[in-house]
């Protein structure tokens, strides 16, 4: 992706989140970020065992919301 390149952002956008709480618009941010790079070619595994494996890691980090980006 050629923008991701140029614009982090684009992929991550981590520095758009933090003027958000800068701004007083969302809380904080939880520590670490998980993410899932390339192609998952295994959906069963990812519905089965990887989802409720983040799921769970989140709860523990008691988070509110998650933020789900597309590339």
């Amino acid at each position: 992706n050629a923008k991701a390149v140029t614009d982090v952002n684009t992929v991550f956008p981590f520095q758009r989140l933090r003027e958000l709480v800068g701004e007083g618009v969302i809380g904080e941010l939880a520590s670490p970020a998980f993410t899932f790079m390339g192609r998952i070619f295994m959906r069963t595994r990812l519905q089965k065992e990887m989802a409720p494996a983040l799921l769970e890691r989140l709860r523990a980090l008691a988070v509110d919301a998650a933020l789900l980006v597309p590339v």
